[in-house]
């Protein structure tokens, strides 16, 4: 319980995600623990349910087969601010599309971890968009 209180009293004072999720991690780990060793006192089995893990949706990539590059937009807007191109034969996979489906979000090539919005009528895509999920900036 003192972990769930020191976390609490961390996210209050302002810390950092990092610091909260080792927090919230560490006092999920000690829960466990707990639930194991009171289980073993009182002559219990613990079982562990299925995990609720969503299937895998199929990878959908898009790639730019040219003439040119193609302007990445921080939103799906062609009047978005330009964040970064998708150079000729690069290739990427789709992360989320646009409610109209016009628009599909990817991470930057040259800059891992930040993520971009390309206009789809210049590209080509490896598959279908069905299960890909709709997001909005």
């Amino acid at each position: 319980m003192n972990k769930v209180i020191d976390t609490l009293l961390a996210l209050l004072n302002g810390a950092q995600a990092a610091d909260l999720q080792t927090g919230i991690n560490d006092a999920r780990g000690l829960h466990d623990a707990y639930t194991l060793e009171f289980a073993s006192i009182m002559g219990l089995t613990v079982v562990t349910p299925p995990s609720s893990t969503p299937a895998p949706v199929s990878a959908v990539t898009v790639s730019n087969p040219g003439p040119s590059s193609v302007n990445l937009r921080a939103t799906p807007d062609l009047n978005g601010v330009i964040v970064g191109s998708f150079v000729v034969n690069a290739s990427a996979t789709v992360l989320a599309q646009s409610v109209d489906g016009k628009w599909a979000q990817i991470e930057i090539p040259e800059k891992l971890g930040e993520k971009a919005w390309m206009l789809l009528q210049p590209v080509t895509l490896s598959g279908a968009l069905d299960g890909i999920p709709v997001t909005t900036p």
